[in-house]
């Protein structure tokens, strides 16, 4: 078995920090691209690496952990209207207008629009 010497984070674990990071920067970059959050909150990622030894000194286990915070969604701000009845109270939505279909009478083969 031969060995390599730890000289920077991409040693650890097999590269597996590389790994997380990728994912991580990808997963941040969809959410500064997603219109639902607010554009200047700020987004972190987050790379730890734990080292626990061996009684002995001579082994140590690795951890490599990535945690990301993205942006939270908006908040979307509505309305309705309450309605005090015999029945209780009724709560109603403006529903949303519809736009209305336009039908085109397809055009004849040879024929100028």
């Amino acid at each position: 078995m031969a060995f390599k010497k730890v000289e920077s984070l991409t040693d650890f674990n097999q590269g597996a920090i590389s790994e997380q990071f990728k994912k991580g920067f990808e997963e941040l970059l969809a959410n500064i691209a997603d219109p639902t959050t607010d554009a200047c909150t700020k987004r972190s990622l987050t790379l730890t690496v734990e080292i626990t030894p061996s009684k002995d000194r001579s082994t140590a286990k690795t951890t490599c952990r990535l945690v990301t915070k993205p942006a939270p969604i908006m908040a979307d701000d509505g309305s309705m209207l309450l309605e005090l009845t015999n029945d209780g109270i009724k709560a109603m939505v403006k529903e949303p207008e519809k736009q209305l279909e336009l039908h085109v009478a397809p055009i004849a083969a040879g024929e100028k629009m």
